[in-house]
């Protein structure tokens, strides 16, 4: 899930995700890169470019990596034009992501069935 560019700002990849164990793995190395993400007005771009699925585990990694990110007192930007998967936009429907994180874009939660 973390692919972390380095740009300026820096953009997290949001990577293919199941809900299977190999990838839970994976989850466990991206929070604790994530915790060694500098705390201070970081300002961080979510891209969904080269995600093919996000499992329901996923969904709720990236949920709590940007309320992370945001109690660190950085900014994160999703990147809504890179969301172009349905099955993607419907799991952030059913686990409540796009409620707490798209409102201010109220096309996209019209988008989703």
């Amino acid at each position: 899930m973390l692919l972390l560019a380095k740009t300026q700002p820096p953009i997290l990849y949001v990577r293919t995700i199941y809900d299977h164990p190999r990838y839970v793995d994976r989850l466990f190395t991206d929070w604790y890169d994530i915790t060694q993400l500098p705390k201070d007005g970081l300002k961080v771009t979510v891209n969904f470019n080269y995600c093919e699925f996000l499992g329901h585990i996923g969904v709720a990694f990236l949920g709590g990596m940007v309320r992370l990110l945001e109690a660190y007192g950085g900014h994160v930007i999703i990147d809504w034009n890179t969301l172009t998967d349905k099955k993607i936009r419907t799991n952030l429907a059913q686990n409540g992501f796009l409620c707490d994180f798209a409102s201010e874009v109220p096309q996209l939660r019209k988008r989703i069935f």
